[in-house]
């Protein structure tokens, strides 16, 4: 992987370089949503789409299907 400029970001899993201003926006730019990880984006307000919920589980932001909530 490349080295990441001072104005961009490495993404975790990956070693990706993407420009700063994409993170904390609530698109995973990253594979892994690096990016949009809560510890890098504090007092971010994030909610998922109607019929979605957060997983509780995650410090990564990632939306499921309420149909798949225990679903084994």
């Amino acid at each position: 992987a490349r080295n990441c400029t001072s104005n961009e970001f490495r993404c975790v899993s990956t070693g990706d370089c993407i420009l700063k201003e994409w993170m904390c926006d609530h698109d995973d730019d990253c594979p892994d949503a690096s990016d949009e990880d809560a510890v890098l984006c504090p007092g971010e307000v994030f909610s998922c789409p109607e019929n979605q919920m957060i997983c509780p589980d995650t410090t990564i932001h990632q939306c499921v299907n309420v149909t798949q909530v225990c679903d084994g």
